[in-house]
């Protein structure tokens, strides 16, 4: 079967026939086995199809048979994802590119940031996943998807469970490469994934290698525990604030620095998180710490890929 290659997004002429719309695209998606429909983040319905003709046939379908309401179409959409990729080693003439002890140190591409409140620091570092794991991360995209939606408590069978170790493994045979900011082994490295991103099952990593402990991200898939359940049996106030450092990963994945487009293949190494405990994490002159932890986060990562070459794919 071939495979649908170009989307468009639908919408019905008059706004009043939402509903038949969304039935008609239900009735073709079962009649035509080559037209995949789904809804964007933003609300759109779209439908990806084989190209131009099959729009047109998928469009006359659904106004004549199907809904039967007037639609307007959109121009094809084309998306793209950011990216980072190793720096050049040659140049446009393929001769070798010769770099200062300067350029060499990367230790220049760590971005340290604050919170509002100074009571916060961030340093972490982008850099590019191997392509293994990139693939690896695509290929299982709608597992990971699946189980960071299940009701908490939700169990998780022994396949998904079986998967999930076979994951695992292939990560721990990538060659990452972490220009030596990191001396841990490949399975503890892939231990210390701390999320997926965007949408908590992108091909981005979240990886933590700095003194705090986070929530084990491959149980919680398994178990689907309260990620935050661990502020309750540690001392340490970063645990009250995990879910807001994790979803500014979320935010800066999926919308990067270079075109609001969602990132692919991008590790970001955190190396420190640091936070001081006292009573002012809250003062109304900063707003609530979660916030600025939040905005921190994503504001670091978005420096941090900005850092790097960056390009698309």
């Amino acid at each position: 079967m071939a495979t649908p290659i170009l989307r468009v997004a639908i919408e019905p002429v008059h706004p009043q026939d939402f509903t038949k719309l969304a039935k008609g695209l239900k009735l073709l998606n079962q009649a035509d086995a080559c037209v995949q429909v789904s809804i964007a983040p933003t609300g759109e319905h779209l439908i990806t199809t084989l190209g131009e003709v099959h729009v047109e046939k998928c469009v006359r379908d659904l106004e004549e048979n199907y809904a039967k309401v007037k639609v307007n179409v959109s121009k094809p959409i084309v998306s793209f994802r950011e990216t980072i990729v190793p720096e050049a080693t040659v140049d446009m003439v393929n001769e070798a590119i010769v770099k200062t002890a300067n350029a060499k140190d990367i230790t220049k591409k760590i971005i340290t940031l604050q919170t509002a409140n100074k009571l916060s620091t961030l340093r972490l570092i982008a850099l590019p996943l191997p392509q293994a794991a990139v693939d690896l991360l695509e290929k299982h995209i709608s597992l990971f998807k699946e189980l960071a939606t299940k009701d908490k408590g939700a169990a998780v069978s022994e396949k998904y469970a079986t998967l999930l170790a076979q994951i695992k493994f292939q990560l721990t045979n990538a060659e990452f490469d972490f220009k030596g900011l990191s001396y841990f082994e490949p399975a503890q490295l892939v231990e210390r994934i701390w999320s997926l991103g965007p949408c908590n099952c992108g091909t981005n990593i979240l990886l933590n290698l700095t003194d705090y402990e986070h929530p084990n991200f491959w149980k919680s898939l398994i178990q689907h525990a309260d990620t935050d359940a661990g502020a309750k049996i540690t001392n340490d106030v970063r645990h009250d604030y995990n879910s807001s450092f994790v979803n500014g990963f979320q935010l800066a994945t999926a919308a990067g620095p270079l075109c609001e487009e969602p990132m692919q293949g991008v590790a970001f190494v955190v190396l420190e998180w640091s936070v001081e405990s006292c009573d002012d994490l809250n003062s109304k002159s900063y707003g609530p710490f979660s916030g600025q932890v939040l905005n921190a986060s994503k504001e670091s990562c978005r420096m941090a890929f900005q850092a790097q070459p960056p390009t698309f794919s």
